[in-house]
């Protein structure tokens, strides 16, 4: 199971696993806060909600990501989608 830590930008902290971190959110200018136990995973996406994020972040989102996000907010989609699609969902388009 991935490694998940906190981090944090301004006042918003989220948990994200390390890999996301490097590779999304350490670009957005957030920082590491700590570790955290990995005990539960939410249906926001390791604590992040999609619906705040643009197109182009959404695109460095795992596509099995995408649908743990959509199917916790209970939304509907084709299992074959392309990512393309669930990004469209996801951006209500």
């Amino acid at each position: 199971m991935a490694k998940k830590i906190r981090i944090k930008k301004g006042e918003r902290e989220i948990i994200a696993t390390e890999k996301a971190f490097r590779v999304v959110y350490s670009t957005f200018g957030y920082k590491k806060v700590g570790e955290v136990e990995d005990t539960q995973k939410d249906n926001q996406t390791n604590g992040v909600n999609l619906y705040e994020l643009s197109e182009a972040e959404l695109q460095k989102v795992l596509k099995d990501d995408i649908k743990a996000f959509l199917d916790g907010e209970e939304i509907e989609y084709d299992s074959n989608a392309t990512k393309d699609e669930l990004i469209k969902i996801v951006l209500g388009e």
